[in-house]
């Protein structure tokens, strides 16, 4: 009985050190809203997906895990207020590297959007 109880556990611990890996090792977009507005949506084109944050409250920070894409390109953004492109951009997307990779979205006080890849 020692013996099932002891594989159960490691088990456990096989399975959440695989849960935790793939949340380190996954691509992801995080959102930061610096500003004291409550934005509708902020969505992201990728070359091969997209993703869409919403609602965003002001002083948030929201994080979705996304695919690998298959193909790189150029991923666009836009942030949006009652039906209204308050912001938009876009930037170069390579595939190569992707693992680790965190695509961070800052929504600055005046409303603007600052991004950066790491």
């Amino acid at each position: 009985m020692k013996k099932v109880i002891t594989a159960f556990f490691g088990l456990l611990v096989l399975i959440a050190l695989v849960f935790g890996a793939y949340h380190v090792i996954s691509p992801k977009v995080v959102v930061t809203n610096n500003s004291s507005v409550s934005y509708d949506e902020f969505v992201l084109r990728l070359p091969s997906s997209g993703v869409s944050f919403g609602p965003i409250e002001p002083g948030s920070k929201d994080t979705i895990y996304i695919s690998r894409q298959a193909q790189g390109g150029a991923l666009t953004y836009s942030l949006r207020l009652d039906g209204n492109e308050l912001a938009a951009g876009s930037m170069p997307f390579d595939v190569e590297g992707q693992l680790f990779r965190v695509l961070s979205f800052v929504i600055n006080e005046d409303g603007s959007v600052s991004a950066k890849t790491n």
